[in-house]
């Protein structure tokens, strides 16, 4: 009863065209959301679970990752750098991949994936406390890297690691390829 139009690309490829973050942002916030995306996408490839029954690994909207493809590519020369500087880098957890949520803004603290959405705890994924988004209001799940918290970090000379290492506890960074 449906038909499915299914892209499928090389991971870097696909990171080029995200449209989750604009072009004229820090380039270490940059380099924080590519590899957060890489990871999240790197880890469906790896567990593909969540749309296993519709045959496909990610949607190409906020339920999973916003791809809009090559034109994006063209208007995101500062995202591609950020993907091509970052090439094959993942986020890890006692040497493996593991899934990254991240989202628009907290509450001032970041949610703990059992919160948000049951199951047995992911010691990655802590809450944490975002002070640039202190008194603001939730914009979306609340689990992992706060988007705005990230940026806010970037503008204070906070590098990509210390970024990605603040919002996902103990975490490590590996190039796997």
């Amino acid at each position: 009863g449906y038909l499915w139009l299914i892209n499928q690309l090389p991971l870097e490829d696909y990171l080029k065209g995200m449209a989750e973050t604009g072009n004229n942002n820090p380039q270490d916030y940059l380099k924080a959301m590519a590899i957060a995306e890489r990871t999240y996408a790197l880890y469906h490839l790896l567990n593909p679970t969540k749309h296993a029954v519709r045959h496909f690994t990610l949607t190409a909207s906020a339920g999973d990752q916003v791809y809009r493809g090559y034109s994006r590519q063209l208007q995101s020369p500062n995202v591609v750098k950020a993907v091509k500087e970052t090439k094959g880098l993942v986020i890890t957890y006692h040497h493996q991949i593991v899934v990254t949520p991240y989202f628009a803004q907290s509450d001032g603290w970041t949610k703990g994936w059992e919160e948000v959405w049951g199951g047995g705890p992911k010691p990655w994924l802590k809450p944490k406390y975002v002070p640039y988004d202190e008194g603001e209001k939730l914009f979306g799940h609340g689990v992992g890297m706060s988007a705005w918290g990230a940026w806010h970090m970037a503008k204070n000379n906070y590098n990509f690691v210390e970024m990605l290492k603040y919002f996902y506890t103990n975490i490590e960074l590996e190039r796997v390829y």
